[in-house]
């Protein structure tokens, strides 16, 4: 066996066979008696070192584990986040959701990131539809629990989205309106010139 290979735990336990013990009288160990202190101070200097290292160890890889569970948490609460995205976006995604990865110390990788391309274009000639995107989008942006600043961003985006859209549907109503007028006042004249003839 490899030097390299034994655990402390297990020197620790074959170190302390070797250590002289105190009598049950409470003499002097028999090491001490026959000129061997130096020896036996080297030991017992090795066995408080192996000690430290194996409470090291524990305590290690107890923050290993405590490490690796908020790496779990992370990744979770990363995932459910970007999956609201795209639940609430229903088509509206410009794409599949992109995560950031972190290895942890157990080898696997933890989303700690992640985006959901977004499409804000304008419905070409709909504002109607333009109207209902913007306000899905924005439903999206906001709908995770605590939405990043990537999120307000996009909300943003998603109210100037709208009212471009409110404006331009304005436009179209007092475009269609003043067509009315018109054709309601050409046949207006129409009858008018009838009523003449």
């Amino acid at each position: 066996m490899a030097i390299d290979a034994v655990s402390p735990l297990q020197t620790v336990s074959s170190l302390q066979a070797l250590l002289p013990r105190r009598n049950p009288n409470g003499a002097e160990p028999a090491a001490r008696r026959h000129g061997v202190a130096r020896e036996y101070a080297e030991l017992f200097r090795e066995l408080n070192r192996l000690r430290q290292a194996r409470e090291h160890e524990a305590r290690a890889g107890i923050a290993e584990q405590s490490y690796i569970r908020r790496l779990q948490g992370v990744d979770a609460r990363v995932r459910a986040h970007e999956q609201a995205h795209v639940a609430i976006l229903a088509g509206h995604a410009g794409s599949a959701v992109q995560y950031e990865y972190m290895r942890g110390p157990d080898g696997r990788l933890y989303a700690v990131g992640g985006s959901v391309a977004v499409d804000t274009s304008p419905v070409p000639g709909d504002p109607q539809a333009t109207i209902r995107k913007a306000r899905r989008i924005r439903m999206a942006a906001f709908g995770p629990h605590r939405p990043s600043s990537q999120d307000l961003r996009v909300a943003a985006e998603a109210y100037r989205m709208e009212a471009r859209a409110k404006k331009e549907l304005t436009h179209q109503e007092s475009v269609r309106r003043e067509e009315r007028s018109q054709m309601e006042r050409q046949v207006g004249l129409g009858r008018y010139t009838d009523l003449l003839a």
